[in-house]
């Protein structure tokens, strides 16, 4: 071996002895509820210069599931970039894969375990730049909380590498232990695929691996589309070039809009504007058997003395039972369609006896 090969050697086993394993905490919280341990891992700080850090990460969880996992992630931010990192990318090194979730914002970086009943540590064999001990710049955090912090631009359990300058996601191949492909969903950010319009700012994208639909989720963040901004969702192919469909619920349960308790398939507490509304009979009856000979037909006089003593036509429900029980549109528009052809019919009634004694006139008098 000569001299060269001796000092990379020497200067790697250097770096190795200086890094050591720092206990970030528990990988889940206390009983009862032994909610999973969130990390902040680092935070920006309002740091302007150069900085570049190495993680190396050990997820030791439950042993007798072997949930344990060891990642390396990459942090680096450059002095002509403000307020964000330049990019984040994360790599699954040995152990049982997806045991490590990454929570990314443009300043800071989270992490959870994905197996509870153990601990998450870190050490920096690589750090430029990023203050061990807090105070003013980029600084390396232990900040903890059993809730999943918001606001992300990327949140992963793969290998990953993210962009910032570009809004660019590249997602890694991730394998089981026994070679197969890992296939779980992932969250994209914006930079691929689709965006609907110059006026809309993409959020995300979701979307399964070996498919070609996503999701697209977003704010109009610009007020150009809108003057009070929205938020939008659009389900789309990978290509961006073709729409899905979109279904909420598939397999059941109900969905609300403006209220937290639906009661209906589709719940809406408001008003519903829309241009064409199509209902499906679903085995109701449409009344044209009024026309039919043998129907039979209240006479005018019946018909005068139920509206005298009920206050409303037959068959209709009365205000109170409207007002207590809501009005079903399929029902009430049948039922107005019944008493639409019952009046046609006694109008149709009126008029041959009004033609009848008119005839009886002109023979009488002539």
């Amino acid at each position: 071996m000569n001299r060269i090969n001796l000092i990379v050697l020497a200067l790697l086993f250097s770096v190795a002895a200086k890094a050591q394993f720092i206990t970030l905490g528990s990988a889940n919280g206390p009983a009862p509820d032994y909610a999973f341990s969130y990390y902040k891992l680092f935070d920006l700080n309002g740091f302007t210069g150069d900085a570049s850090a190495l993680f190396r990460i050990a997820i030791l969880a439950d042993d007798n599931y072997m949930n344990h996992a060891e990642y390396h992630l990459w942090v680096s931010k450059h002095s002509g970039t403000v307020n964000r990192v330049d990019g984040v990318a994360l790599q699954f090194i040995s152990g049982k894969p997806q045991m490590l979730e990454v929570i990314a914002t443009e300043t800071a970086v989270w992490i959870r375990a994905m197996g509870k009943w153990g601990t998450i540590r870190y050490e920096t064999p690589i750090n430029i730049g990023i203050s061990q001990n807090g105070g003013a710049g980029w600084v390396i955090s232990n900040q903890a909380t059993y809730l999943e912090p918001t606001g992300y631009t990327i949140k992963s359990k793969n290998s990953f590498y993210y962009d910032y300058d570009n809004a660019k996601l590249y997602e890694y191949p991730s394998y089981n232990i026994d070679g197969s492909q890992i296939t779980n969903t992932r969250i994209k950010t914006p930079g691929s695929g689709f965006q609907p319009s110059s006026g809309l700012n993409h959020s995300f994208t979701l979307s399964a691996t070996n498919t070609n639909g996503i999701l697209n989720m977003g704010v109009d963040g610009t007020g150009q589309i809108n003057p009070n901004f929205y938020s939008w969702m659009q389900s789309t192919r990978n290509a961006g070039d073709s729409f899905y469909a979109l279904s909420l619920n598939p397999l059941g349960g109900n969905v609300g809009i403006g209220t937290t308790r639906p009661d209906a398939t589709l719940t809406v507490k408001g008003n519903i504007h829309a241009q064409e509304v199509k209902v499906d009979l679903n085995g109701a009856v449409a009344p044209d058997y009024v026309f039919e000979p043998d129907y039979s037909l209240m006479s005018l006089q019946e018909l005068s003395d139920y509206l005298k003593e009920h206050k409303h036509l037959p068959e209709v429900p009365s205000a109170k039972e409207m007002e207590q029980n809501g009005v079903n549109l399929l029902e009430m528009n049948l039922l107005l369609l019944k008493k639409v052809e019952e009046l046609t019919l006694h109008v149709i009634e009126l008029e041959r006896k009004t033609e009848k004694k008119g005839r009886r006139r002109f023979s009488k008098n002539n």
